[in-house]
């Protein structure tokens, strides 16, 4: 196989599977099965994730090819455990609070708000695996060596610092999904008690209220039913004094006919009727009174306990408002603040894994062909590199340094601006010799030059 034909795409497949057909369309054999086909196109694909070069992967050993699909797995799996912590938490915080109702049975699931976290996980996840595959392409591959030396470190100290901030950030939505039974149960504790506490003192204040009301309701009610019963006890005796009179007429007495007795008698059911009357018109005047008196009672009452009812929905929201995000992280540090550690510290590993991974690869074919291809693009173009002293701000110490060399491009601009220079060089002599002899005319010609000029 030539070396033209290494950088050929088509070509490339057709080297690497045995020189079997190629289908340009789909760029695999055609004799591939299926299910080969199928892994073939997934390993492509974790190549992508970490960022390699699939043409060149395809010129280097099966090592190389396992490096870097270890690579790109590590941030697909990234990618997954960063959609379901970001949906986890954007419907924590978005969706309906139905699902941590403080009554038993009435959890639910918000579908509006389900959806909006889906979408919400998937942009986060899309971030994140950029993110990593930023991180990871942009370490570079070390010294060549296993071992992590002191530079490689400090060069890679700003990517493992993000790295870092990702797995905490990834952590922390998880540990309350895992967490979820314990968290929720303390949840509903807490929003119990301050329920509670909010709700105490306008309870003990309707209490007072209500107590006070119903003291002079059934004051009321009692002195109503006195005054009923001294107007029947009235009746009661207005009838034992008509029954008298009326025996002392009829003699069963034992005196017969109208005597004094009987007239005795008489007057005073006269005496009692008269007053019993006229405390009947008065009991129905205070009586419309008395009941306006308690409907009023027990209308303020009413007011009261709907009043009581109004505070008490809103200490159940204000209490049910503990269901935020960073509560709930809060009670899982506290509950088990031993696992959420190591969770956090797996997820930090997870990503500030490839990483290291970049510092520790041993160089091998891949690395050599993508310095070959850089260099060739470079000398393609005529670009070098050499080593320049800068002597930054005046300063006595000297350092030096790589810079770029563009020589393609120096040469165009050579080109361009000696164009213009002769150009200008051009013009200036033009306008020099105009001048000579223009001068040269006027010494022959001097009439020609002072004559007045016609008017047109």
């Amino acid at each position: 196989m030539s070396d033209a034909s290494i950088y050929d795409p088509k070509q490339l497949d057709t080297y690497i599977y045995n020189y079997h057909e190629i289908d340009h369309e789909t760029g695999l054999p055609k004799q591939i099965g299926k299910v080969q086909a199928l892994l073939y196109r997934f390993r492509k694909f974790l190549w992508f994730c970490a960022g390699a070069d699939e043409q060149l992967l395809k010129l280097s050993p099966h090592s190389d090819h396992v490096k870097y699909e270890g690579i790109g797995g590590i941030v697909l799996a990234t990618a997954f455990l960063a959609f379901f912590s970001g949906s986890y938490a954007m419907y924590t915080v978005f969706g309906e609070k139905e699902h941590l109702n403080l009554m038993p049975g009435t959890q639910g699931i918000d579908i509006l708000g389900f959806i909006s976290a889906v979408v919400a996980g998937t942009v986060w996840s899309l971030v994140i695996f950029n993110l990593d595959r930023f991180i990871i392409t942009s370490t570079g591959h070390g010294d060549g060596t296993s071992k992590i030396t002191l530079d490689e470190l400090k060069g890679s100290i700003p990517r493992i610092l993000m790295a870092i901030v990702i797995g905490v950030c990834l952590s922390a939505p998880l540990e309350i999904r895992i967490f979820k039974s314990e968290i929720e149960a303390q949840l509903r504790e807490m929003q119990r008690k301050e329920m509670d506490d909010l709700s105490s003192r306008d309870q003990a204040r309707f209490d007072q209220v209500r107590a006070d009301t119903l003291k002079k309701r059934d004051a009321i009610l009692k002195e109503m039913d006195r005054r009923r019963d001294e107007l029947s006890h009235r009746r009661t005796e207005i009838d034992t004094k008509v029954t008298q009179r009326d025996q002392e007429s009829m003699g069963i007495s034992g005196h017969h006919g109208i005597g004094p007795v009987y007239q005795a008698l008489a007057a005073a059911v006269q005496d009692l009727e008269g007053k019993y009357k006229a405390e009947t018109a008065q009991w129905e005047i205070d009586e419309k009174q008395m009941k306006a008196d308690v409907t009023e009672l027990e209308t303020s009452l009413a007011k009261a306990q709907t009043e009581l009812d109004v505070i008490k929905a809103r200490s159940l929201q204000q209490a049910e408002s503990l269901d935020g995000l960073g509560r709930r992280i809060s009670i899982a540090h506290e509950l088990f603040p031993v696992s959420a550690i190591f969770l956090m510290a797996l997820l930090m590993v997870i990503e500030v894994t490839p990483v290291l991974i970049k510092m520790m690869l041993i160089n091998g074919p891949y690395v050599y062909l993508e310095e070959n291809q850089k260099e060739i693009i470079k000398a393609r173009f005529a670009i070098d590199e050499s080593e320049v002293i800068v002597n930054p701000n005046g300063v006595n110490k000297q350092t030096e340094t790589l810079a770029a060399r563009f020589h393609q491009a120096d040469t165009i601009r050579d080109f361009e601006v000696g164009k213009l220079a002769v150009e200008r060089s051009l013009a200036k002599t033009a306008l020099e010799e105009f001048e000579q002899r223009t001068k040269q005319d006027v010494s022959s010609n001097l009439d020609k030059y002072l004559s007045p000029r016609k008017e047109g």
